[in-house]
């Protein structure tokens, strides 16, 4: 019976990196079902949530590419400054990119394989995806190693990086949360390491998930929850 694993991690935490090394375990198949990937998917390719970001947002300056696409980076910084216009990107995106997020994980059902691998920047804040996940993995590691990486990737200043860190739920509230913890500040051996035994932990500790829960969380997800954070799987 198939395993549903949710993956998660503060900004620049590495978690892309892990997303990778889980795909690669070999003593099962995996299946990796990537939020940011389907968020920028719809982003870039439904006419529709383009054509209402064009009209909601295409007044502000860079917002709109000259082929005609969404100029992310622009909206983020747009969005994350201002709560109402985060409030209408939500509104805009949070249909698609829930059912590009449900259409992945029954993918990955039906294609029979061992471990359906979520990975979701907000798992815990929106909650509701924990219903259909036998265990969770956070990734870590320290504030000022994040800040120091977030800074080199993004070229943010230090108070804008700041500020993006402090916008999401501390990494520390996530391993209290979490299942397992993968400590993401040595080399990329012992990380892989940590990787594999984890894995290896799970496959071991199989748990029956019966149709109905299976049913029941999905009710959930349809419900609510993902609104409020989806701007984050954006940006």
């Amino acid at each position: 019976m198939v395993q549903i694993v949710g993956l998660t991690g503060g900004i620049a935490c590495g978690k892309s990196t892990i997303s990778k090394m889980v795909g690669s375990y070999k003593a099962a198949s995996v299946f990796v079902v990537d939020a940011d990937e389907v968020s920028h998917r719809v982003m870039e390719t439904d006419k529709g949530v383009i054509n209402k970001v064009r009209e909601a947002f295409g007044g502000h300056k860079g917002v709109m590419r000259e082929d005609g696409g969404v100029n992310r980076e622009a909206l983020g910084e747009i969005v994350f400054a201002d709560p109402s216009a985060r409030k209408t990107l939500v509104k805009i995106t949070q249909g698609p990119i829930f059912m590009g997020l449900v259409k992945e994980i029954v993918k990955g059902v039906m294609l029979r394989k061992d471990l359906v691998i979520l990975d979701i920047p907000l798992l815990f804040e929106t909650k509701i995806f924990t219903y259909i996940c036998e265990a969770t993995v956070v990734t870590s590691i320290p504030y000022q190693m994040q800040l120091d990486r977030l800074i080199a990737r993004n070229h943010y200043t230090k108070e804008h990086g700041e500020q993006r860190i402090a916008a999401a739920m501390p990494t520390s509230q996530k391993e209290k949360l979490a299942t397992y913890i993968i400590r993401n500040d040595g080399t990329l051996k012992e990380t892989e390491q940590q990787v594999v035994k984890i894995l290896d932990l799970i496959r071991s500790n199989k748990r029956t998930v019966s149709p109905l829960r299976v049913f029941i969380a999905f009710i959930l997800l349809v419900s609510g929850g993902m609104a409020t954070a989806v701007y984050r799987l954006l940006f």
